[in-house]
């Protein structure tokens, strides 16, 4: 083998590297490297809805201590965005009703059935006294 079959010889080296080097660097060409992330590390997407509800007579819920007076009261509603579906949606993952005694103003969960009940309650009272 004379002259010509080395210098083909480094000519095919060269021309290996070079391929290889683009193909490390070109990004059509390049995979991505699969990455995997437990369920738990997904960042949940959460909202506070906030509504007024208006009771016209005094009313109880589960969880507030004793009847609180007719008016309007704010009510909070936490939602989560729900994953692995192709739209965009929510769920109700908490329900608060802010409460005022005296000064101080609370928050207290509540579920949201019964507030339903009592204003549909409310809604039958109120009916029948017109």
């Amino acid at each position: 083998m004379g002259a010509g079959s080395a210098a083909s010889s480094s000519f095919q080296e060269k021309r290996t590297r070079i391929r290889a080097a683009t193909q490390e660097n070109d990004p059509v060409r390049r995979r991505p490297r699969a990455v995997t992330i437990p369920e738990m590390e997904l960042a949940m997407f959460t909202r506070t809805k906030t509504r007024t509800v208006h009771f016209d007579a005094p009313f109880t819920l589960n969880g507030l201590d004793g009847a609180h007076p007719a008016g309007d009261y704010r009510v909070l509603d936490d939602e989560e965005q729900m994953t692995g579906i192709s739209w965009l949606a929510y769920r109700r993952v908490a329900t608060m009703i802010e409460v005022v005694a005296g000064s101080k103003t609370s928050l207290i969960t509540i579920d949201p059935a019964d507030l339903e009940a009592a204003l549909e309650k409310d809604k039958v009272l109120f009916a029948k006294r017109d």
